[in-house]
């Protein structure tokens, strides 16, 4: 699935059609959320049809919608910290912050591409602070990324290029 939108609203598929394709083929889901408050509704959804432990959510994640995670991965992102400019130095307080919640689905962070340093990553890894990166299009970041072993999901408009990479089947 893209990242993009759909132009064209009669290409646009109800999200229980990819659950239930991921249900048939090993694959996990991103679901960017773009409002607070869907985090209970996705996952109850996810339930039914019994794909809820392949559901990672990043996006708009609030507090609230934490409160309601009982299955499933989240990446917060940078602007749940509050964190202007995120520095390799802030993902100790970060991972501190994280772990407060006492929430095993909470996974991670979920950051843009451009942030995710060399240096930034280190410092991920180190703190065991797993990573959900978005929205890597150019082939050099899909080659430098797809390397790192703390990257847990990256959010492309091109899969088949990162799939080649990663050495995985494509389907259509």
């Amino acid at each position: 699935m893209s990242h993009l939108p759909s132009v064209l609203p009669r290409f646009r598929l109800p999200l229980s059609h990819a659950f239930e394709f991921i249900k048939t083929h090993d694959f996990k889901i991103n679901c960017d959320v773009k409002q607070r408050g869907l985090v209970k509704a996705v996952l109850d959804l996810a339930k039914k049809i019994g794909v809820s432990e392949r559901i990672i959510f990043t996006g708009s994640v609030s507090a609230a919608d934490i409160a309601d995670l009982n299955a499933g991965e989240v990446y917060l992102n940078k602007s749940f910290f509050k964190i202007r400019k995120l520095l390799p130095k802030d993902v100790v307080v970060i991972k501190k912050y994280m772990d407060s919640f006492n929430c095993a689905n909470i996974k991670g962070i979920n950051l843009s591409y451009k942030i995710c340093t060399e240096e930034f990553l280190n410092e991920c890894k180190e703190q065991k602070v797993a990573v959900s990166v978005f929205v890597v299009d150019k082939q050099c970041e899909i080659d430098r990324l797809a390397k790192r072993s703390e990257l847990a999901n990256i959010t492309t408009n091109y899969p088949d290029t990162l799939l080649k990479l990663l050495d995985k089947k494509i389907l259509k």
